[in-house]
């Protein structure tokens, strides 16, 4: 059976696939890796990315996206042990009341 894998594990080697091509295509050409460090040059590229995104979508969602950028960063993850107690909680709480019981519970939940 295939596991999903998580957010978490697709960025990571994105994160360091994206600047080592980078660099190995720079340096590949015969470049000096200083030349990828201009100003003017990414004022231009993340300008013109932004203006395409500015173009592409409406205003509601580019401020969702801005907001929701940092949970894409810096994601946190629940405590496996509670998480697994609240599981084992549920269980007992289905096994001896029953689903009615359970729905009940889970309302109660933060």
């Amino acid at each position: 059976m295939r596991r999903k894998l998580t957010n978490r594990f697709r960025k990571h080697p994105g994160l360091l696939i994206g600047p080592a091509c980078l660099i190995a295509g720079q340096l590949l050409e015969g470049g000096k890796l200083s030349t990828l460090l201009q100003t003017s040059a990414a004022l231009i590229v993340l300008g013109a990315s932004m203006g395409a995104c500015m173009l592409s979508f409406s205003p509601t969602f580019l401020l969702a996206a801005a907001r929701d950028l940092r949970k894409v960063v810096a994601e946190t993850s629940p405590d496996p042990f509670d998480l697994i107690d609240r599981i084992v909680n549920y269980s007992n709480v289905f096994h001896k009341d029953g689903p009615v019981a359970l729905q009940a519970w889970v309302v109660k939940e933060p």
